[in-house]
């Protein structure tokens, strides 16, 4: 379309249409962020229990929100920051101690 002292441009929009491989990359991210189906089924009879009025919407809300904040530390069992584990370090213990064939001697021998 020519106006004098516009010009007007229109030009179809390039869309791109997802293939196989970006249907994968979506599904492999959206299983990411789902929980278990263990969890998936506690979290749907609490609200089910909800819904019928067998527990009240708060308790089912904070029973909820509880045993996923609870279950979040499940999935890392190791402390963070590299911290020892407390197990190892007192299952090691101290160079010094006393071995299973006796105590060890001193300098001087005694025991």
């Amino acid at each position: 379309m020519n106006l004098p002292f516009v010009t007007a441009e229109f030009r179809a929009p390039h869309l791109h249409m997802p293939g196989r491989a970006d249907l994968d990359a979506a599904a492999r991210g959206v299983q990411s962020v789902l929980p278990s189906p263990k969890s998936l089924l506690f979290f749907g009879g609490l609200a089910a229990t909800a819904v019928a009025g067998v527990i009240e919407w708060p308790v089912a809300a904070a029973i909820g929100v509880g045993s996923a904040l609870a279950s979040r530390g499940e999935a890392n069992p190791e402390p963070r920051g590299g911290m020892p584990n407390v197990a190892q370090a007192e299952t090691s213990g101290p160079a010094d101690a006393k071995t299973s064939d006796g105590p060890r001697p001193n300098a001087q021998g005694n025991t």
